[in-house]
């Protein structure tokens, strides 16, 4: 059986590989190679240590990438090492940052959010919108990032109506109308004058369409978002989309995908594609996440081309979970990216300001 250390830190992910069926001893020189998933498939992680800046682990169980209860179990040991203190370099929290649940009502529409107000005063903030599922730890971590470079956060949880399900056609329509209502309400409460916006998955869906449109988005930055929307809810791999989608081939009688997507795109007005141009006109960044067939790489690059960003990365996820694992490959190579896109834009903005 042979074993493993792999080295996660906030530079990418590598393995320090031994010979075979041995332990790593003392003074062992490790022959140090990126990640091959194809060559060496993927290996469950039996026990973490932290030194700075880095998050190691120890395997010595080799798992085949095609059991599903495997890549679980995988995946959920990159989730735990990517949530480790030591993979961002700093605390959980700030002191000045600490997590404050909050609800903002509107005439029977309730936003409820998790707000973190930095040390002193600050005129900029930036709203994050969570991905399918809701919030997970990866927008606790960004919020502290961006809590800690001085920006007030507004993590949304949820609002009104977010969990509606239906097999109408139209009900697309109406969870992305709530989820831009959504936007507005927390944009008309934030007392901040520049306000960035980011969005993870369907969150980066939201965000996408909610830049073009509202003229109070100073910036955005988007991961693993892509559009037409209609294509990507037509064409995705998601089970509870997929189970939808072929409930209403059954039920509709739509010949085949193509015919189900048409459908959809007559019934749904939030398109981002129609907000692009408006949307170029601030600054925009992209993460494009290779191989996902979740929001699927093809639909990802179309909203690349269209927005034509400032700043722009791709990674690339594993053979499978691409989604997923992109999802956190971006926290890990590309956090300090992200906050460093909204730091430069919000000084400029401040030395435009009249």
């Amino acid at each position: 059986m042979a074993s493993f250390w792999f080295v996660i830190s906030r530079s990418g992910v590598r393995f320090l590989s031994p010979a075979p069926n041995s332990r790593p001893s003392r003074g062992r020189r490790y022959q140090q190679r990126r990640w091959g998933i194809r060559r060496h498939g993927f290996l469950s992680l039996s026990r973490a240590v932290q030194a700075p800046g880095t998050a190691m682990t120890f395997s010595t169980i080799p798992v085949r990438s095609g059991h599903r209860a495997a890549r679980w179990l995988s995946l959920f040991s990159l989730l735990f090492l990517a949530a480790c203190r030591s993979v961002d370099g700093g605390p959980d929290v700030l002191d000045a940052c600490k997590p404050e649940v909050d609800n903002i009502a509107d005439n029977g529409f309730d936003v409820e959010i998790i707000r973190y107000r930095p040390a002193g005063e600050s005129d900029r903030a930036i709203v994050i919108m969570p991905p399918t599922g809701g919030t997970t730890f990866l927008e606790s971590r960004y919020a502290s990032l961006f809590c800690e470079a001085g920006f007030g956060v507004y993590v949304v949880e949820g609002w009104t109506g977010m969990s509606e399900t239906s097999l109408d056609l139209s009900i697309h329509h109406r969870l992305f109308g709530r989820a831009q209502r959504a936007i507005e309400r927390i944009l008309e409460a934030a007392p901040e004058r520049f306000i960035g916006l980011m969005g993870t998955s369907v969150g980066g869906l939201h965000a996408a369409t909610a830049v073009g449109r509202l003229p109070r988005i100073s910036a955005a930055f988007v991961i693993a978002a892509g559009a037409p929307v209609a294509d990507i809810l037509a064409y995705t791999d998601q089970d509870a989309l997929q189970s939808v989608r072929e409930r209403r081939i059954r039920e509709f009688g739509f010949d085949d995908q193509q015919a189900y997507r048409d459908a959809l795109s007559a019934v749904f007005d939030w398109e981002p594609l129609s907000y692009a141009e408006a949307a170029r006109e601030k600054p925009l960044g992209v993460i494009v996440v290779r191989g996902d067939e979740t929001v699927p790489t093809i639909y990802q690059e179309q909203l690349r081309e269209a927005w034509q960003p400032t700043v722009d990365f791709s990674v690339s996820g594993f053979p499978w979970s691409a989604h997923r694992v992109g999802i956190v490959q971006a926290w890990w190579l590309r956090a300090d990216d992200i906050r460093d896109f909204f730091v430069r834009h919000a000084s400029k903005a401040d030395r435009n300001m009249p």
